[in-house]
């Protein structure tokens, strides 16, 4: 599966990329799924970590949609690993009785019609076709103990610690960010006074301008265990995607993974992915459309990168933002749910939808919606 260059000479592809290239994320791929059955050791996670890191910092602008992906699922599969729940979680079965279903959104198939889209839309080498393949299914394989621990001569796996009940995990932060800074602030006051547009953003992408999940209003009592985070930390600094679709998979894919109302609840571990992800969530938005707007706000753009980014917003406007909001909206108001509510996570999902609308409303000034797409954003 790993191309091999011909004679002595690297294979250039069509966009101009060295078959060594290609073949090194071959080879990574290949360790992503081998990750999915294996339990690898911490310290390897922690290496994945910072080779991962360093080469999205130096090379993103030259991933495909595929290798973007392969990242996004490695980082998933690794913050997933029954290595941390098992042992670390304090599993809640009395949740599993009232929390089986009946979140408003059907994640795990949404994110199989939006992956069956990004591959209807072709130009895809058969690596990213297999990747966005292996994304469609990943909110049920990810979360599987058959799949991820396939049957041995061991006993059947299961939670070192004993159960407990459900109660409030989510509590006033005594370090939160007052401070926050709003998108409209960003573009009109940040950029105009620094010469640096991208010190300019990481600035405002800070933790001094925006939320974290050690800076918002309320935090979760439950927590990570440290090399589960640093992983999970991959995702949290997963850029601005310059294909609408990938954004809008990558929202239901954390969505699907972590936000889903079977899953929530199951252990405490799972609890403190959640918690992790409604900020991230919120992040991701503020990245996404930071990274298109500030385009819009340079003087004497063309017509036609006008037009593309204002096609961007649309979709993330009209299509990923209304997604997450649904699932925000489940989290803050459980109907019959009082296990749900109990735990507190509305508190943070309702701070987490507020950001989001108010970076949206941005972005929707920037935009011409659709009819459709307008319809899906107000009724959100």
């Amino acid at each position: 599966e790993v191309p091999d260059p011909s004679g002595d000479a690297l294979v250039l592809d069509a966009d101009g990329m060295t078959s060594l290239w290609l073949g090194g994320w071959g080879v990574l791929w290949k360790m992503a799924k081998q990750c999915m059955t294996t339990e690898v050791p911490e310290s390897l996670m922690e290496t994945f970590e910072k080779a991962l890191s360093s080469l999205r910092s130096s090379h993103a602008h030259c991933f495909s949609p595929g290798q973007h992906l392969i990242t996004v699922m490695i980082s998933l599969v690794l913050s997933t690993a029954p290595v941390f729940y098992l042992p670390n979680g304090i599993p809640l079965p009395e949740a599993n009785s009232e929390e089986g279903r009946g979140a408003v959104v059907d994640l795990a198939q949404a994110v199989q019609e939006c992956a069956k889209e990004a591959l209807a839309a072709g130009n895809m080498t058969s690596l990213d076709q297999e990747v966005f393949q292996f994304a469609s299914d990943a909110p049920k394989a990810l979360w599987s103990l058959g799949v991820r621990m396939p049957p041995s001569h061991n006993a059947e796996p299961s939670y070192s610690k004993k159960p407990a009940e459900v109660k409030s995990f989510i509590e006033t932060n005594a370090s939160r960010n007052t401070q926050i800074r709003s998108m409209e602030h960003a573009l009109r006051s940040t950029f105009a006074e620094s010469g640096n547009m991208e010190e300019a953003t990481q600035a405002f992408l800070g933790p001094g301008a925006s939320p974290t999940h050690r800076t918002m209003l309320h935090i979760s009592s439950a927590r990570l265990q440290h090399v589960q985070g640093f992983v999970f930390g991959l995702l949290e600094d997963t850029p601005g995607f310059e294909e609408p679709t990938l954004a809008t998979l990558f929202f239901l894919l954390c969505s699907s993974m972590f936000l889903d109302h079977q899953n929530l609840l199951q252990d405490t571990n799972r609890f403190a992915l959640a918690s992790r992800a409604l900020c991230l969530m919120v992040m991701f938005c503020r990245r996404t459309f930071l990274v298109h707007l500030s385009r819009l706000a340079l003087p004497g753009v063309d017509p036609e990168t006008l037009a593309q980014e204002a096609s961007h917003l649309e979709a993330l406007v009209g299509k990923a933002v209304p997604q997450v909001l649904k699932v925000l909206q489940s989290l803050a108001f459980p109907q019959s749910k009082p296990l749900l509510r109990r735990s507190g996570l509305w508190k943070l999902a309702m701070e987490a939808g507020i950001y989001i609308i108010d970076d949206s409303q941005l972005a929707l000034s920037q935009s011409m919606l659709t009819p459709d797409a307008a319809r899906a954003y107000w009724e959100a």
